[in-house]
């Protein structure tokens, strides 16, 4: 666990993305996404099992880890004048059985930027949508901060 953490901390420590591959209007919460952990429970419409926390989300100060049950995804995020800008840095690419295939390719398009605009919205205190061309609902992980 402590190599995830470093990683973590290693790309908080990037600067921030210079490019925009992806913006979209953020609730004045989203500074509060930093340092925040998500289980990602619904992938357009389909539910996956957050019990083990194979689909998830972890924000660091700028940077990103993503984990569906066959890849892991890192990049960078950051909020300014009310925008998210997503940016995927690198991925895993290894083989997933049917269903996770396409919930794996779903989430990587989001994080990529080639779902179009994200939208980020903030219901409560423990629920995120994330919505483009494709929508993601994640609840917050318990000490999930």
């Amino acid at each position: 666990m402590s190599g995830f953490f470093l990683a973590l901390a290693m790309l908080a420590a990037q600067p921030a993305p210079t490019s925009a591959p992806t913006s979209s209007p953020v609730p004045s919460a989203a500074e509060d996404l930093a340092f925040t952990s998500w289980a990602i429970i619904e992938i357009n419409g389909v539910a996956v099992a957050p019990a083990n926390y194979a689909y998830s989300l972890d924000l660091g100060e700028n940077g990103f880890l993503g984990y569906s049950r066959c890849n892991r995804f890192s990049g960078r995020f950051a909020s300014a004048e009310g925008r998210l800008d997503l940016g995927l840095i690198g991925a895993t690419e290894n083989p997933c059985p049917p269903p996770h295939d396409r919930l794996d390719a779903q989430l990587r398009r989001v994080l990529s930027g080639a779902a179009g605009p994200v939208r980020v919205s903030l219901p409560d205190a423990d629920t995120m949508l994330l919505t483009a061309d494709i929508a993601i609902r994640l609840r917050r992980k318990p000490g999930g901060s």
